[in-house]
């Protein structure tokens, strides 16, 4: 596993540990805060109209999907899950089928089990 991708999965691990005892002031100033708000994103920056929907549609999927460990997540930890999937898809040293397996371990938390190939 790449040393980038294993800092931002215990980066991500620590939020959602912190996020746990979070008091109520905080949970609710994170609703507010949409997930979809893209001028909001920090780190990847969609610049066409087709990547913004792209993105859009990968962070509801990651933020809505039950079987992930990001579901109802805050969308910082949503988004930083975003930016491990879309790491492991921009890296050039990895094929397709271990990309596939790479983001099913993000995704799942190392429950084992992979995602489908249509969720891939």
């Amino acid at each position: 596993e790449d040393e980038d991708i294993k800092k931002k999965r215990r980066r991500i691990e620590n939020s959602m540990k912190k996020d746990a005892t979070s008091n109520a002031d905080n949970n609710t100033i994170a609703a507010e805060k949409s997930i979809l708000d893209v001028a909001s994103i920090r780190g990847y920056q969609p610049k066409t109209a087709t990547s913004k929907v792209a993105y859009r549609e990968l962070l509801t999927f990651l933020g809505s999907n039950n079987e992930f460990i990001f579901s109802n997540q805050d969308s910082s930890i949503v988004r930083d899950a975003a930016q491990i999937v879309l790491d492991i898809l921009f890296d050039q040293n990895l094929r397709d089928p271990d990309k596939q397996d790479e983001i099913s371990r993000v995704l799942l938390g190392g429950r084992g089990g992979t995602i489908s190939k249509g969720q891939y």
